[in-house]
């Protein structure tokens, strides 16, 4: 049978609880601040896992490159939007990443229906 908590530890308790549900309320605000920011830029977004697997997009990435419903995208490799000889698939965009040291690279993009006639750029790999 567990051991009565004396009201000392209660309290430790409580108040530990406390500044992990501020800490917890803060972080929750902090990240719809940036997710208000991403979704009202004028600046497309796309954000991928470690496996190329795209997981958002905001809406001026949908208007940009003509699609109507981030369903179209989510859970594709990002890499078909940016197939050309030089990049097959998304571990090729990493590659040339890794070469320019992490660096904004610029990369030809794929419309749905077509090519673009603007390069577009601003890669940012999650490093471990």
């Amino acid at each position: 049978m567990p051991s009565k908590l004396t009201r000392k530890e209660l309290e430790e308790t409580l108040k530990t609880l406390e500044t992990e549900a501020m800490e917890r309320k803060r972080v929750q605000e902090e990240l719809s601040v940036v997710y208000d920011a991403l979704n009202s830029s004028v600046s497309g977004v796309i954000i991928t896992n470690h496996e190329g697997k795209i997981t958002y997009v905001n809406p001026a990435f949908l208007r940009i490159f003509e699609y109507e419903d981030k369903r179209e995208l989510l859970n594709k490799n990002a890499a078909m939007l940016f197939a050309t000889d030089e990049v097959r698939k998304f571990s090729d965009v990493q590659a040339i990443i890794d070469e320019t040291k992490g660096e904004t690279e610029e990369f030809e993009a794929h419309r749905k229906e077509g090519w673009n006639d603007f390069s577009c750029g601003g890669f940012v790999l999650e490093r471990d």
